[in-house]
Protein backbone atom coordinates (compact mmCIF):
# COMPACT_ATOMS: atom_id res chain seq x y z
CA UNK A 1 0.00 0.00 0.00
CA UNK A 2 3.15 2.20 -0.42
CA UNK A 3 2.50 5.51 -2.29
CA UNK A 4 -1.56 5.87 -2.54
CA UNK A 5 -2.36 8.97 -3.55
CA UNK A 6 -5.72 10.47 -3.45
CA UNK A 7 -5.66 11.47 -6.93
CA UNK A 8 -5.19 8.24 -8.05
CA UNK A 9 -7.84 6.58 -6.50
CA UNK A 10 -10.23 9.25 -7.51
CA UNK A 11 -9.74 8.55 -10.82
CA UNK A 12 -10.14 4.81 -10.93
CA UNK A 13 -13.57 4.73 -8.84
CA UNK A 14 -16.77 6.17 -9.93
CA UNK A 15 -18.94 6.84 -6.99
CA UNK A 16 -22.24 6.10 -8.11
CA UNK A 17 -20.75 2.18 -8.86
CA UNK A 18 -19.29 2.08 -5.51
CA UNK A 19 -22.84 3.15 -3.43
CA UNK A 20 -24.09 0.57 -5.29
CA UNK A 21 -21.69 -2.06 -4.77
CA UNK A 22 -21.84 -1.64 -0.77
CA UNK A 23 -25.51 -1.97 -1.14
CA UNK A 24 -27.17 1.74 -1.65
CA UNK A 25 -29.71 1.10 -3.30
CA UNK A 26 -29.32 4.38 -5.94
CA UNK A 27 -31.67 5.21 -8.68
CA UNK A 28 -31.47 7.58 -11.19
CA UNK A 29 -33.39 11.47 -10.72
CA UNK A 30 -35.13 12.99 -13.37
CA UNK A 31 -32.91 11.04 -16.29
CA UNK A 32 -29.84 13.17 -14.94
CA UNK A 33 -26.55 12.83 -13.62
CA UNK A 34 -27.87 12.93 -10.57
CA UNK A 35 -28.78 9.55 -8.57
CA UNK A 36 -30.64 9.48 -5.05
CA UNK A 37 -31.28 7.06 -2.48
CA UNK A 38 -32.48 6.98 1.54
CA UNK A 39 -29.95 8.20 3.39
CA UNK A 40 -27.45 5.90 4.79
CA UNK A 41 -26.02 7.86 7.47
CA UNK A 42 -29.63 8.29 9.37
CA UNK A 43 -33.29 7.30 8.81
CA UNK A 44 -35.22 9.33 6.75
CA UNK A 45 -38.41 8.65 5.11
CA UNK A 46 -37.80 10.14 1.82
CA UNK A 47 -35.25 9.91 -0.47
CA UNK A 48 -32.78 12.95 0.38
CA UNK A 49 -29.48 11.38 -0.26
CA UNK A 50 -28.46 12.31 -3.57
CA UNK A 51 -25.15 11.50 -5.49
CA UNK A 52 -23.76 13.59 -8.76
CA UNK A 53 -21.92 11.42 -10.94
CA UNK A 54 -20.04 13.70 -13.29
CA UNK A 55 -19.18 15.96 -10.17
CA UNK A 56 -18.47 12.85 -7.97
CA UNK A 57 -19.58 14.18 -5.08
CA UNK A 58 -23.07 13.64 -2.64
CA UNK A 59 -25.07 15.52 -0.37
CA UNK A 60 -27.85 14.78 1.69
CA UNK A 61 -30.52 16.60 2.45
CA UNK A 62 -32.46 15.57 5.49
CA UNK A 63 -28.42 15.65 7.41
CA UNK A 64 -27.24 18.28 5.66
CA UNK A 65 -23.75 16.50 5.10
CA UNK A 66 -21.70 16.37 1.96
CA UNK A 67 -18.55 15.91 0.11
CA UNK A 68 -16.33 13.22 -2.31
CA UNK A 69 -15.84 9.93 -1.98
CA UNK A 70 -13.26 10.00 0.92
CA UNK A 71 -16.17 12.03 2.88
CA UNK A 72 -18.60 9.74 2.39
CA UNK A 73 -16.21 6.50 3.33
CA UNK A 74 -15.45 8.22 6.35
CA UNK A 75 -18.79 8.70 7.49
CA UNK A 76 -20.46 5.76 6.28
CA UNK A 77 -16.93 3.83 7.73
CA UNK A 78 -16.68 6.23 10.85
CA UNK A 79 -13.02 6.00 10.16
CA UNK A 80 -10.40 8.49 9.23
CA UNK A 81 -8.92 9.38 6.12
CA UNK A 82 -5.72 7.10 5.59
CA UNK A 83 -8.94 4.54 6.81
CA UNK A 84 -10.66 5.09 4.30
CA UNK A 85 -8.21 5.58 1.56
CA UNK A 86 -6.84 1.88 2.61
CA UNK A 87 -10.86 1.17 2.29
CA UNK A 88 -10.99 2.57 -1.12
CA UNK A 89 -7.87 1.18 -2.17
CA UNK A 90 -9.00 -2.33 -1.22
CA UNK A 91 -12.00 -1.82 -3.08
CA UNK A 92 -10.51 -1.03 -6.27
CA UNK A 93 -8.37 -4.29 -5.76
CA UNK A 94 -11.14 -6.59 -5.17
CA UNK A 95 -12.96 -4.92 -8.61
CA UNK A 96 -9.87 -5.56 -10.70
CA UNK A 97 -9.50 -9.01 -9.72
CA UNK A 98 -13.34 -9.90 -10.51
CA UNK A 99 -14.06 -11.45 -6.97
CA UNK A 100 -15.98 -8.31 -5.55
CA UNK A 101 -16.97 -8.96 -2.17
CA UNK A 102 -19.76 -5.99 -0.42
CA UNK A 103 -17.30 -4.09 1.28
CA UNK A 104 -19.63 -2.12 3.47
Amino acid sequence: MNNIKKEDLLNKIDFVTYARDIGIDLEQYNDSVEYRAFCPFKEHRKQAFFINKEKQVFYCFGCKKGGGIFTFVMMYKRCDFLQALRFLNQYIEWKRSGKLKKVA
